[in-house]
């Protein structure tokens, strides 16, 4: 029996990543255009990651008050790729535009009785998407507590964490903390 030929294929278009569409050609041999089309999803790698963190804190932040001020008691870098980590600076800066998704992670210690608001910033300004509030009480309580959501964000924006209180001249202390930024899409 003989083979059959088959007529012209149809193009096919296949998203890869968040903004690029890849045309697979009408052919009778895909397997070379499945190759070029592995090849473009490889060059479209999203992955980017990365966390700031704290582990056995016992500096204070002091001047915590009614209004939002960023946290700066990150301590150290993780594992990071793609996303640009500086526990100097207290923030992560996202590589390119997408998806991201943003946890954050605290156990602390403070002024007993005051309830603290943290918030996680975009360039400085509250999001008010993704935040906590946690109350300490008395007798050296340690509280913990997290976060997380996804934010759609632009190249170069710098996630950072804010906290405020119910109350002027508060502090707190981070015991362990952390700050992950994941690219999702």
């Amino acid at each position: 029996m003989a083979d059959k030929k088959l007529g012209a294929l149809p193009n096919l278009a296949i998203p890869i990543g968040t903004d690029q569409l890849y045309v697979l050609r009408g052919s009778n041999d895909y397997r070379a255009s499945f190759q070029a089309l592995i090849d473009a999803a490889q060059a479209t790698d999203i992955t980017a990651d990365g966390y700031l963190y704290t582990h056995d804190g016992s500096t204070a932040q002091t001047g915590v008050g009614t209004s939002f001020v960023k946290v700066t008691g990150f301590a150290s870098e993780g594992d990071a790729e793609g996303i640009i980590i500086s526990a100097a600076n207290d923030q992560a800066t996202v590589p390119a535009d997408g998806v991201y998704n943003i946890d954050f992670w605290v156990s602390f210690s403070g002024t007993m009785l005051v309830t603290f608001i943290f918030s996680i910033h975009v360039n400085g300004l509250d999001v008010g998407e993704i935040g906590l509030e946690r109350k300490l009480g008395t007798g050296g309580d340690v509280g913990s507590a997290s976060c997380g959501g996804s934010l759609a964000l632009s190249e170069d924006d710098v996630i950072t964490v804010y906290i405020k209180a119910d109350g002027a001249g508060k502090s707190f202390t981070p015991h362990f903390m952390g700050l992950r930024v994941h690219r999702v899409r």
